[in-house]
């Protein structure tokens, strides 16, 4: 009985939103010429990039579509070459995961990564902690809450990478400087091959 009312108080709901909703991907190149297109979709994910270039991107955006939901993408695993020079959000990221160390490493001693692309963050519970005592996963959520979401800028945040477990980056040659090598997330020279 009281599933039957769920269901038909959910599609009762449901008759009042007009489907199928639309959504737009734009991690990085959004620009103020974007704005039309983007009020034309139900979700829009953008870059923090495009906010530290553009402050007015969002507002612009709902001022021609205020039921729009914007999420600020946020890409935590890893940490784009060149990030000193990328606007100050990617850039706080970069220095923070360099100062702590919070990079991952190989049984040899490397950080993994695309090379001159990204490299992969440790997040882990064998990383290091930074100078406050807190793990980069403590950090990051305070980070976010108080760095992107905190603005009011966005309505939420669309969080890219998080993987269950880091041991699936083994299979890929190509992220290791010098293969073969594996995930050390502890950085004790023994490969991580079952689940950290």
């Amino acid at each position: 009985m009281i599933l039957l009312a769920l269901v038909l108080l959910s599609t009762r709901e449901l008759a009042c939103h007009q489907y199928p909703k639309t959504a737009c991907f734009l991690p990085g190149n959004a620009t103020m010429e974007h704005c039309e297109a983007l009020s034309k979709y139900d979700l829009v994910i953008l870059g923090t990039t495009a906010y530290d270039l553009y402050p007015g991107l969002p507002d612009a955006v709902r001022a021609l579509n205020p039921d729009v939901t914007i999420l600020a993408y946020y890409p935590c695993c890893y940490v784009w070459s060149g990030y000193e020079s990328m606007p100050p959000t990617a850039a706080a990221y970069g220095y923070k995961v360099e100062e702590c160390d919070w990079w991952l490493y190989d049984t040899k001693g490397h950080r993994i990564g695309c090379q001159e692309g990204f490299d992969f963050v440790n997040f882990s519970p064998v990383a290091p902690l930074d100078g406050s005592g807190q793990t980069i996963g403590e950090w990051l959520a305070h980070q976010i809450a108080q760095e992107v979401v905190g603005t009011g800028v966005w309505d939420g945040v669309f969080i890219d990478g998080p993987f269950q477990n880091i041991y699936w980056v083994n299979e890929y040659d190509n992220l290791f400087v010098d293969p073969p090598a594996w995930v050390d997330a502890d950085r004790d020279g023994v490969a991580d091959r079952d689940g950290v």
